[in-house]
Formats: structure tokens, C-alpha cells, sequence
């Protein structure tokens, strides 16, 4: 591989893609992620074909989320006390054959919406188990200074995928029906795969933080599971992300949760038009990772934070009124730039604040509080939509957005140069949701 520090990356010296074993995993991520949309959209649709039920649609993004909340705070101990390597390929082999089981389904016709549901809750257990162990070793592969900027970068991975993924989606599910997009998402999962058995960085990462777990003494399963709420409540700079997160997390979800049935039922678009709105989506954050690194040179996290959540509740707002496609893929342009701000600034902000050693279970409590929230505004998101519409639902999660914009706000949110309560390793890292 090329050397980070030959011509050809040399002017991204100040970049987390200057690195070797980061450079390899986003670009792995991203393959993965457009496979991952492209059987979101595969998801979506057919759950639309099996069913009129909204209710039922948006259940897909709790059934995901469910095994996710349960499993995370245990997937977060183990991940500071084992091979974090090892549990990487473990979870993506169970991602990748969940969805490999959902194509071959789904082509002998067997595919119902319990099928789905049960699919969608595999898919939410792999990414427990990953999600932890993704956020602590990948800190390893950059310094410290870069920990925002490989946050957003990795936020980038995920939206330059979104911004191709479900225009792809919608090609393979018109040509090819959504079998074929479950497949394709299980063979996306061999890119990620491939970078962790090969690459070194990864293996040096591990085994450096699984010489650190042996070198402290074992904790008893209990306490290591308090030990990260422990961590919140006695850090203040902590617990502001975390309320912030929840709320915005609760406003927000109802948004890509009933957005298949918006398209389909209130806009009266197609498989190609649902892509497109996502994949508009897409684009607004990938522009808006280019603008953050600006933003937050001169900007405090705070009303930076609190601008981008009214960023994407403001245009989502509007668009709930329209019925014209046209119109609702430029709205969720901007919605995308306040979406990819809001979040990977959140998480940036804990990476920051977060002790070393117990960075994985803390991350993993952050994810519990937004998975929390976002299943339950999902889950009442479905139930509201059945009886006052789509549209009308999706207009009250944009005003709870506004809301939360303003709470945040006023929440004391720390600065971009946090720095952790103890244990001071080298850290960033990427977090993604799904």
C-alpha cells in the first residue's frame, strides 16, 4: 500500500486519511454502507408490498434497535476486556450471513413480514456486538488531535454511502427485485472483513488495548457494567451529549421510519423516488462533513449543535407539507447537512470527554440512550401514522426536532478541546448508525 507519507498523500498530513489502517477501513466502510442501504431499500419496500401497515413499516427500525439496546452495555464490556479484532469479525460473519438467510428467503418466496422483522432483529444483534469494540479500536489508528475529524470522516463513510446507496437500491429492487439487494449487502460485508484479517493496524490496535484490559484487575460483570454509568454521573461534560442525543434521537426517528410510506402513499413515488430522497439525504452530509471542519474552528459545540438540529427540522418541516418529489429531494439536501452536523458532533464530543479505560462502555451507554430514544420515537412515530397519516406525523417529529434544537442549546455542552477525566490515551474514532 501506499505510504502516508509518499506525494500522493502528503497534502493529508492533517487528515485521519493520511493513515494507513484508517484509510483502509473507511474506504471498506463505505462499500459495506451502500450494501447496507441498498437492502434498507430492498427492506422497506417489500414490508410496504407484504403490508399496509404502517405500524409495521417503522417497526423495522425497532426491531433493529431493540437487540442493539439490550446487547450493547454487555457488548461494550466485552469489548475492554477481549480481542476487539476478533469480535469485529465474529459480528460482521453474523451480519453478513443474516442477510445472506434474508436473500436466499426472500428468492424461494418464504419472505413475510415477521421474516423481516426477525432479519432486521439478527442485523440489530451484529451490530451490538460490533458497535463497541468499532468505536475503541479505531481510535488507535490516528492521534488524538484528529479524533473529530476521523469522527466526521467516518460519519462521511456512512453518507457518501447514503448518498449512493439507495439510488442503488432502487435500481436492483426495479431490475432485480429485493432478493438480489440482500445479496449484495451480504457481499459487502467481505470488504470490511478483509480489511481486519489483513491489515496490521488493526492487529497492533488489539493487541495493545488487550495488553492494557490483562494489565487491569478484573472487574466482576456487574460492576463493569455500572462502571460507564458511574463514569456519566460523576462527569458533567458527559452527560450533556448523552441528554442531547436522546432527545434529538426520540425527534428525529419517526422521520427515516415513515419515510418509505411518505413516499409511497403521500408523494405517490416509486422504489426510484424513495432512493432519491435518501440519497439526497446523502449528499446534504457528505457536504456537510466538507463545512464542518470550518464550522467548528470558530464555532462552540453548542450553538453549533443546536443550529444543525434546527437545520434538519426546518427543511423536514416544510417537506411534510409538499407532495411534489421535486421538491422534497432539494429539502433534504440541507436536512442532510443538519443531520450528519448534529450527530457525529455529539459523538465527537464524547470521544473527547471519555476515559480510556472504559471508553468502549461508555460509548456503548451513549448508543443505549440514542437507541432507547430512537425506538421509542420510531415505535410511536408507526403508531401515530395509522391514524393521523404520514405526513402529518412526520411534521410533529420536525417540530420535536426544533424543540430539541432549542433545549440543546442550553444544555452545557463542553468544548472541542475536552479532554477525558483520566487515562488520557491516544484516541478517534468513527461511530456508525444504521
Amino acid at each position: 500500500m501506499t505510504s502516508p507519507h509518499s506525494p500522493r498523500w502528503s497534502g493529508l498530513a492533517s487528515s485521519p486519511l493520511a493513515h494507513e489502517a484508517f484509510r483502509a477501513i473507511w474506504i471498506a466502510a463505505i462499500f459495506s454502507n451502500v450494501g447496507t442501504f441498498v437492502q434498507d431499500v430492498g427492506e422497506s419496500w417489500l414490508m410496504m408490498s407484504l403490508t399496509t401497515n404502517a405500524l409495521l413499516v417503522a417497526m423495522l427500525t425497532t426491531s433493529f434497535t431493540v437487540p442493539s439496546l439490550l446487547l450493547m452495555m454487555p457488548a461494550g464490556v466485552l469489548a475492554d476486556h477481549a480481542d476487539r479484532r476478533r469480535i469485529l469479525l465474529v459480528a460482521q460473519t453474523i451480519q453478513m450471513s443474516c442477510s445472506l438467510l434474508l436473500a436466499v428467503s426472500t428468492w424461494a418466496g418464504w419472505t413475510t413480514p415477521a421474516v423481516l422483522l426477525i432479519a432486521s432483529a439478527g442485523m440489530g444483534i451484529g451490530s451490538a456486538l460490533s458497535s463497541p469494540s468499532w468505536n475503541s479500536i479505531l481510535p488507535e489508528l490516528v492521534p488524538r488531535a484528529l479524533t473529530a475529524d476521523a469522527v466526521t470522516l467516518n460519519s462521511a463513510a456512512f453518507n457518501i454511502a447514503r448518498a449512493v446507496g439507495p439510488a442503488l437500491g432502487g435500481l436492483v429492487l426495479a431490475s432485480r427485485g429485493p432478493g438480489m439487494a440482500f445479496f449484495l449487502n451480504a457481499l459487502s460485508f467481505l470488504a470490511v472483513i478483509e480489511v481486519l484479517r489483513r491489515q496490521d493496524g488493526f492487529k497492533h490496535a488489539a493487541a495493545r488495548a488487550l495488553a492494557i484490559a490483562k494489565k487491569r484487575r478484573r472487574e466482576p460483570l456487574a460492576r463493569a457494567l455500572f462502571a460507564a454509568v458511574h463514569t456519566v454521573r460523576t462527569n458533567k461534560s458527559l452527560q450533556a451529549p448523552y441528554v442531547a442525543v436522546a432527545v434529538f434521537g426520540f425527534a428525529v426517528a419517526s422521520v427515516p421510519a415513515l419515510l418509505p410510506v411518505y413516499a409511497k402513499v403521500v408523494i405517490g413515488t416509486n422504489a426510484r423516488g424513495y432512493g432519491l430522497m435518501l440519497g439526497a439525504i446523502g449528499v446534504g452530509a457528505v457536504v456537510g462533513a466538507v463545512l464542518l471542519q470550518r464550522f467548528r474552528q470558530t464555532l462552540h459545540a453548542r450553538p453549533l449543535i443546536a443550529g444543525a438540529m434546527a437545520m434538519y427540522g426546518l427543511p423536514v418541516l416544510i417537506m411534510s407539507q409538499t407532495r411534489s418529489l421535486t421538491l422534497a429531494v432539494l429539502l433534504l439536501l440541507p436536512a442532510g447537512v443538519g443531520w450528519i452536523a448534529s450527530f457525529s458532533s455529539l459523538n465527537a464530543l464524547v470521544q473527547l470527554s471519555a476515559p480510556a479505560h472504559v471508553k468502549s462502555r461508555v460509548l456503548a451507554l451513549y448508543q443505549v440512550a440514542f437507541l432507547a430514544a430512537w425506538s421509542l420515537g420510531s415505535t410511536l412515530g408507526g403508531m401515530l401514522a395509522n391514524y393521523m397519516g404520514a405526513g402529518r406525523t412526520i411534521s410533529f417529529a420536525a417540530c420535536g426536532c426544533l424543540l430539541a434544537a432549542v433545549w440543546s442549546s442550553r444544555l452545557g455542552l463542553p468544548s472541542w478541546d475536552a479532554q477525558p477525566m483520566s487515562d488520557p490515551l491516544v484516541t478517534p474514532l468513527p461511530a456508525s448508525v444504521r
